[in-house]
């Protein structure tokens, strides 16, 4: 029997970009452009006073999931954070959200 769920999205933020990429990111190794050839454009890029960078890729999508039974939102979230120096290498990787290991 086929299934009767369905879903319909609703809203979306950012772009999508692959979560396993995000373990490639090697703090004094990886540059921002590195970074971004491998997650794709951030969502924001935020200067800091000293100089540094403060990347943040972002995807967040929602749909409302309907079924005989009931009517839910599901939403998805994937974030990371990176800060880089003045250089443009990695000197950390935070604020993982959606993202597995």
């Amino acid at each position: 029997m086929a299934s009767q769920f369905q879903t319909i999205p609703t809203a979306h933020l950012g772009a999508s970009f692959r979560a396993d990429c995000v373990a490639l990111l090697e703090p004094g190794v990886t540059t921002a452009e590195r970074a971004v050839a491998l997650l794709g454009a951030p969502y924001r890029v935020i200067p800091a006073p000293d100089g540094d960078w403060l990347y943040i890729w972002q995807h967040l999508r929602s749909g409302l999931v309907c079924d005989p039974a009931e009517t839910r939102v599901a939403l998805t979230e994937q974030q990371v954070m990176a800060d880089f120096d003045e250089a443009g290498l990695l000197l950390r990787v935070h604020g993982l959200v959606g993202i597995p290991g």
